[in-house]
């Protein structure tokens, strides 16, 4: 009898406590908390605590892009990730590479790299995170993947969270392997020409380095999450996390929340330059990076290896 009399009165004090704080409100604080278990940061800084609703009407197509089922805009994983860059005090050691460089890139377009990395602050970075499309010429091949060129410990990686790594996607992966090394590349002559030669620069050779396509990338629930988990295993190179998984609701709001962060306290137009010494120097750049993609792919594509990615390396 005593017991049940407990378990009446530890009943009312939840109904009244569902009802002081709001029954959907509990049951979020509960489900971030159950997501969070294993990431140290996720709920950091305080106005993440409680995360946003994505909107029903939102002006924005961005805002849009998250909703469930659809295809997050590149946009919106280069404000998460640079957010996170920013909050974390790591603009010296991280450059990031967004998606539209990218897809000039794919492209064969090598100047708004060098026009980027030009103007950005990369004189001591440890790490390279590039968000990348699988496919940017094809309208359904929208697949996002991570990049990642870790600068110290010489190894290339890419992060796929769609597929399991095979001896086909070793084929399909050596030109975006190329273009990252294209990136490494471009970035030390950058150095180089504004700061002067270093022996580093002068080093960069393939055979230098690896190429490794992901074995335990984290994987997706579904067919069209690949941004969230390009933001979810940046996030966790950027804070030293093991890496983890989340939900496609809870994920998207937590990126929603994320860019509403970087658009209201971080973002600043991006610099542009038409001087003629700044498009000169460009040039120069661009001259010294010298080998055609085609010629790095033929290099790299015995040396790509299928392996996990050591998550001790996340701590750098």
């Amino acid at each position: 009898m005593n017991k049940k009399c407990l378990v009446n009165h530890i009943f009312i004090l939840m109904i009244f406590v569902f009802r002081a704080n709001g029954v959907s409100d509990k049951m979020r604080s509960c489900f971030s908390a159950q997501q969070t278990k294993h990431v140290k940061k996720l709920a950091r800084p305080a106005d993440e605590l409680r995360i946003m609703a994505i909107p029903n009407n939102p002006d924005s197509e961005l805002v849009r892009s998250l909703y469930a089922k659809q295809c997050i805009f590149g946009e919106v994983i280069d404000n998460f990730i640079l957010c996170w860059i920013i909050r974390e005090g790591k603009k010296g050691s991280i450059l990031y590479i967004p998606h539209y460089i990218y897809v000039f890139l794919f492209n064969k377009n090598d100047w708004p790299l060098v026009e980027y990395i030009y103007q950005s602050e990369a004189t001591q970075k440890t790490l390279i995170l590039v968000t990348m499309c699988t496919n940017p010429n094809v309208n359904d091949g929208n697949h996002w993947v991570l990049g990642v060129i870790n600068l110290y410990t010489k190894k290339i990686t890419i992060l796929n969270s769609l597929l399991n790594p095979n001896n086909e996607d070793q084929e399909r992966y050596k030109q975006h392997f190329a273009i990252l090394f294209q990136i490494l590349r471009t970035y030390y002559k950058t150095k180089e020409f504004k700061n002067g030669p270093s022996t580093k620069s002068a080093k960069i050779k393939v055979n230098k380095w690896q190429f490794i396509l992901a074995k335990n990338a984290e994987e997706q629930y579904n067919s069209f999450d690949c941004g969230l988990y390009v933001c979810i295993h940046a996030y966790c190179y950027i804070t030293n996390t093991q890496f983890f998984r989340l939900t496609s609701k809870f994920g998207r709001e937590w990126l929603y929340n994320n860019h509403l962060s970087y658009i209201k306290m971080y973002y600043r137009s991006p610099k542009c330059s038409n001087s003629s010494n700044f498009q000169s120097d460009v040039k120069k750049i661009i001259d010294m990076c010298g080998t055609e993609i085609t010629e790095l792919e033929n290099k790299i594509d015995k040396r790509i290896t299928i392996s996990d990615v050591n998550e001790n390396e996340l701590i750098y």
